[in-house]
């Protein structure tokens, strides 16, 4: 449980600089390829806190999903969220 408070704690600490200065989020007009991204930003157009947070909260999910696929298939060992940290890390655009 450590390591998942930890990793979330790293994770916001990085995106610090997003939340305390929220940048725009343009909305696709093809939403042909992500429907639900373009349903929920349409949702929360206006808001771009609380657009940055689901940012936020869809990176964390990912690394999560991505971190337990590659446990699941025996890739890394089953203790570690070494290849989350590294997918939060590596999906900084900035």
């Amino acid at each position: 449980m450590f390591q998942y408070i930890v990793l979330i704690l790293i994770a916001l600490a990085l995106w610090i600089g997003t939340l305390v200065n929220p940048s725009v989020i343009l909305l696709n007009t093809d939403s042909f390829l992500t429907p639900g991204y373009s349903l929920l930003l349409s949702l929360l157009h206006g808001n771009q806190l609380l657009q940055n947070i689901l940012a936020i909260v869809l990176v964390i999910s990912s690394a999560l999903l991505f971190n337990t696929a590659l446990t699941k298939f025996d890739m890394v060992p089953k203790n570690t969220l070494v290849p989350a940290m590294v997918y939060i890390v590596l999906g900084l655009e900035e």
